[in-house]
């Protein structure tokens, strides 16, 4: 029986880590779209002058730059994840060490935090 779970351990992790790679790819492949395409819109306003600089214009900026940031920082948290993976210490909560979940694990393949501990985080978070 212990052979059996081990052995589901393993297909889990691997499936999970191909989710990660897959992710990993698509994260990277739409930040360098997207950080192309704020470029490019800065250059043109560059050589529109003052037209290109319309209060739409660096809305449209500001939303994207949120979304580099977003993706930027989903991009490392499922870098750590791999690393961690690597390192064997991938599904261990990196507040108190207990288990994470495989359903979280599924739902969130770069969590890093058990159930309990990221609800902790979130009520810090919204406390300030």
């Amino acid at each position: 029986m212990a052979d059996c779970a081990k052995f589901t351990e393993a297909r889990s992790t691997r499936a999970l880590r191909f989710q990660l790679l897959e992710r990993r790819d698509a994260l990277a492949n739409a930040l360098r779209s997207r950080v192309g395409a704020v470029l490019a819109g800065e250059v043109a306003g560059a050589a529109d002058g003052e037209t290109a600089a319309t209060a739409l214009a660096e809305a449209a900026l500001a939303v994207d730059l949120a979304e580099i940031d977003q993706e930027n920082a989903e991009l490392e948290a499922v870098n750590a994840a791999l690393a961690l993976m690597d390192s064997g210490r991938y599904g261990i909560c990196g507040d108190c060490g207990a288990a994470i979940g495989i359903q979280r694990l599924e739902a969130n393949p770069a969590a890093q935090h058990c159930i309990a501990c990221e609800n902790i985080r979130e009520r810090a978070r919204t406390a300030r």
